[in-house]
């Protein structure tokens, strides 16, 4: 049974090297990302995710995340276009910069991804209102496409 479990890691792991996955070079090419937004205020029991739908590099799209939060969503690449910069002017976020950060390796990950990693490109990141009520903001890259 070890030797069938064995041969089928090897064959899954042969065949998930063939298939095209992006690479950071090719951040440049991308066209449009479907993000999914998720939010949870700490302080009340408000936890929504909702999916963007397509949005085009710097395209600025209003999201509304169920009851949580709204507001202004952007992405766009970094500098040196290796890495992908999303963030959403919340609603919630009064007194600070708004949530954003940096999805740094732009990748679907191979099935034999350790369990503790997504395996779809996401950050996270929290931020405070008035210095003690944290929001939690998860950004995911579902879908994406290329010029």
């Amino acid at each position: 049974m070890k030797l069938l479990f064995i041969i089928f890691v090897c064959l899954f792991t042969t065949i998930a090297s063939f298939i095209p996955f992006s690479t950071d070079s090719q951040l440049s090419a991308l066209s449009s990302i479907t993000f999914t937004l998720s939010v949870n205020l700490t302080w009340s029991t408000c936890f929504t995710t909702v999916s963007t739908g397509p949005v085009m590099k710097l395209q600025n799209i209003t999201v509304p995340v169920g009851q949580c939060d709204s507001g202004p969503f952007i992405w766009n690449t970094t500098e040196n276009k290796d890495e992908i910069v999303v963030t959403f002017y919340s609603s919630v976020i009064e007194d600070a910069e708004p949530p954003s950060c940096l999805i740094k390796n732009f990748t679907y990950k191979n099935p034999l991804t350790p369990a503790n990693q997504p395996i779809l490109p996401s950050c996270f990141v929290m931020d405070s209102r008035e210095g003690y009520h944290m929001t939690s903001y998860w950004f995911t890259a579902l879908t994406w496409e290329y010029d």
